[in-house]
């Protein structure tokens, strides 16, 4: 028997999964001089790529919290930390922009479609955390 979609929930390992590629693929996007002038790439990137790994850390530190025994402190480390995640998402999405400002200068253009896709793997690794930070809330662990 299948679940209804709007019943269904969002599994944690889901969200680690969206959150492993998205970081692999931001590792690749920023090492790629097509994509980022080299003069930016060191002070834009290495911000961005720190940022990512926090993302994923705190994923990973959040799934890693045991909630068996509906302990109210362990509920609330859990949603700290998915907090803390959604929080860096927000300020990544801030680095990303700078980075493309930078890099659509002096004639160059930063592929449209790379950062289309890119801003989009990270609104809905957003999207996966709030869920899940959802059913937290809600007791569905």
């Amino acid at each position: 028997m299948s679940v209804v979609q709007g019943l269904r929930n969002i599994g944690k390992l889901n969200v680690q999964t969206k959150a492993y590629d998205f970081a692999s693929y931001t590792h690749h996007i920023c090492s790629n001089e097509k994509v980022f002038l080299k003069r930016y790439r060191w002070c834009s990137t290495m911000k961005i790529i720190e940022v990512t790994d926090q993302i994923v850390v705190y994923i990973d530190l959040a799934n890693a919290v045991d909630l068996r025994s509906k302990n109210t402190e362990k509920v609330k480390e859990r949603l700290k930390l998915q907090q803390m995640a959604i929080d860096k998402s927000i300020a990544l999405e801030s680095l990303m922009e700078i980075a493309y400002r930078d890099n659509n200068q002096e004639g160059r253009h930063m592929p449209d479609d790379k950062i289309d896709y890119w801003v989009g793997l990270l609104l809905e690794l957003r999207g996966l955390i709030r869920k899940w930070r959802e059913s937290t809330l809600k007791g569905d662990y």
